[in-house]
């Protein structure tokens, strides 16, 4: 038929990358589509890494990590200024560098979950795969920035983690966290592009893009357990992209702020303030 020629046409034309990076969201299914004809990944990826870096800075600069800061200056003797300097350049680097890291680790068992259910396809497409699928990362670290005022905190997200008490059910706090509503975008735009990035029927495609997330999810839940502990810093990469200042992917997680150990933080300020 007419119609099926001119959307075959459609898929075989290559995508830019600033097209791709809005259409990804409205029509992914077309977008990865087209993306497995040439995949490419530098764009998504650096506008996560912006993205979060600016929620991070945009945390410290407002005051709203300042608790957390002082409590660390109080943990360690050292200086407010230079822990916020410090803060300010663990966010930078770790932005740069981490989100690229995350994404292309992400890639990596993405793809081999591909391979455990049939699938194949190159390293280069899957990584373009995750790189697009983690667009709503960045996506929500702005709109999480933007809603600092509101908020009022470098740990909000849009997650039931208010439930637990990350002192107590680190675990529980870290999954809840790990499940905020731009992550399981992420995770239902991987199910989406698994089918043509594998080339295997829908249904196995799925499968292998469920059981990738749940694998990382859980992983990134019991990394965060020990990280939420031990770093009073930070906002998460998303990310998602890992733990210290940013914990990506995330998620890409890709956004959220690394499990500070609140309790602990109180306690530390209560002791400067009695002293």
């Amino acid at each position: 038929m007419e119609s099926d020629r001119v959307k075959d046409e459609a898929c075989e034309r290559p995508i830019h990358p600033l097209a791709a990076m809005t259409l990804v969201l409205v029509f992914p299914a077309r977008t990865f589509a087209r993306l497995v004809r040439r995949p490419h990944w530098l764009l998504p990826a650096l506008f996560v890494a912006v993205a979060v870096l600016l929620r991070h800075l945009l945390a410290l600069e407002s005051g709203f990590m300042d608790e957390i800061l002082r409590a660390e200056a109080l943990r360690t003797g050292a200086d407010l200024a230079d822990v916020k300097r410090g803060a300010a350049v663990v966010g930078v680097v770790s932005a740069v560098v981490a989100t690229p890291v995350v994404v292309a680790i992400q890639a990596v068992f993405f793809r081999l979950a591909g391979y455990v259910f049939g699938g194949r396809t190159s390293y280069v497409t899957a990584l373009s795969a995750v790189a697009y699928a983690s667009v709503p990362i960045g996506v929500g670290a702005i709109a999480l920035a933007a809603l600092l005022p509101v908020t009022r905190s470098a740990e909000a997200s849009l997650s039931v983690a208010f439930l637990f008490d990350p002192a107590t059910r680190p675990f529980l706090w870290n999954l809840a966290m790990e499940l905020d509503v731009f992550s399981i975008w992420f995770f239902l735009l991987l199910g989406i592009a698994a089918e043509p990035v594998f080339k295997l029927p829908r249904g196995r495609a799925r499968r292998a893009a469920a059981a990738f997330s749940v694998a990382y999810i859980l992983f990134m839940a019991s990394l965060g357990r020990g990280v939420g502990r031990q770093h009073v810093d930070g906002t998460e990469l998303g990310g998602r992209a890992g733990g210290g200042a940013t914990r990506v992917v995330s998620r890409a997680g890709l956004g959220q702020p690394v499990a500070a150990d609140r309790c602990e933080a109180r306690e530390c300020a209560g002791a400067g303030e009695g002293v």
